[in-house]
């Protein structure tokens, strides 16, 4: 279903030239009020969490402050979604955390295992089981959405999904590319102040060969086109030319591969662009494999953009003519940290090799814990080749 996060403002998306969908809308004068055609399950954000999330974690952090009455407490145990959240929301401001997580055998986590060794696969990411999805399709355009504080819960919408507008979040969903679409969900392209896009529990994909690239191919899974912030979190993303292309915000627990063959795609699971002045970016818990003809990395952040403020941690990542490019002479305050370079595709991580573009004589530059996860030199550190 479509509806607004306030009951209070029901105002509604703006639906681009679709007339399939009078059945499932009603015209009120200027406004679009939704009539709830769904029967789907649906769960609320931050609900339960899956048996394959992340983070399995004993929170005894605190005080937090609780900013509806000023007060502080003590967070109680949390596992899943919520611990994440309440993980990163603790670092920030400083306080302890003690977790408890399984230790992983690395060496069995090879395509469709990587949940083995607690890494994002099919079994923890894109809609969680149970929730039915009302079906939707756009025709060739996409859904645009106008109205702040939308939430698109429970559809599978084919075309794709156009977020003009803030706190949009896209949720327990799968998002189809068809036909002449580049991209199944764009963020930002007309109004490119808008931010706080979260996209959570969703399925990426295309309709293989009906794109618009050569041989049908298609670009982007998600395009962020503006300035503003974006997570995207336990999602399935593949079928694209570039999983993600984003310059601030948090994308974490999620799982990309299997991208977009065509002929003159350079693919990249993540493509960084450089992001606004104080902004940063934190890339976090991700299975990301590129295997296919003419790819570039798993992770791409380009030379000569003034890539900053990067953190990547704790990722899977596999693929690429090097799995890992680093910005280059002019990319500052970029941390990698605690990643497993896995040799499932290449032997050497890459066709080439784990990283290039990396240099830790910029400032803030930091190399560290990033090991290999199998192969002949399976434990031993990841080196970049400066």
């Amino acid at each position: 279903m479509i509806r607004p996060r306030s009951e209070a403002r029901r105002k509604a998306v703006h639906l681009s030239s679709l007339a399939s969908l009078a059945t499932q809308f009603i015209l009120l004068g200027a406004a679009l009020a939704t009539v709830d055609p769904c029967s789907a399950s649906v769960k609320k954000n931050g609900s339960a969490a899956n048996s394959g999330d992340k983070v399995s974690a004993v929170i005894r952090a605190g005080p937090f402050e609780d900013s509806s009455n000023k007060k502080n407490y003590i967070s109680p145990p949390l596992s899943g979604e919520y611990a994440y959240h309440a993980i990163l929301a603790a670092s920030a401001e400083g306080n302890s955390i003690e977790q408890t997580q399984k230790t992983p055998n690395d060496a069995a986590c090879i395509l469709s295992t990587y949940s083995a060794c607690d890494y994002p696969n099919s079994t923890n990411t894109g809609v969680p089981s149970g929730i039915s999805l009302t079906k939707l399709t756009t025709n060739d355009d996409c859904l645009v959405v106008s109205v702040d504080n939308t939430i698109i819960d429970g559809m599978h919408i084919t075309g794709c999904i156009d977020v003009e507008a803030n706190n949009v979040t896209i949720q327990n969903s799968h998002v189809t590319a068809t036909a002449q679409i580049w991209w199944a969900i764009k963020y930002g392209s007309s109004k490119p102040n808008v931010t706080g896009l979260r996209i959570l529990h969703v399925k990426i994909d295309s309709i293989p060969g009906k794109g618009p690239a050569a041989e049908g191919g298609y670009a982007y899974g998600i395009s962020s086109q503006g300035t503003g912030s974006l997570e995207v979190g336990y999602s399935d993303i593949s079928g694209f030319k570039d999983g993600i292309n984003i310059a601030h915000g948090l994308v974490h627990n999620n799982w990309i591969h299997d991208l977009s063959k065509y002929t003159g795609a350079h693919t990249q699971g993540i493509y960084l662009w450089k992001a606004p002045a104080g902004a940063t970016l934190v890339i976090k818990h991700n299975t990301i494999t590129d295997l296919v003809q003419n790819s570039t990395a798993a992770i791409f952040m380009k030379e000569g953009l003034g890539i900053h403020d990067v953190t990547i941690e704790d990722n899977w990542l596999a693929g690429g003519s090097f799995t890992l490019y680093g910005g280059g002479a002019d990319a500052k305050n970029i941390r990698v940290f605690n990643n497993k370079f896995s040799t499932e595709i290449a032997p050497k991580g890459g066709q080439f090799g784990a990283i290039s573009y990396w240099s830790t004589k910029n400032s803030g530059n930091s190399w560290s814990g990033n090991i290999w996860a199998n192969g002949p030199k399976a434990g031993r550190t990841v080196t970049p080749a400066y």
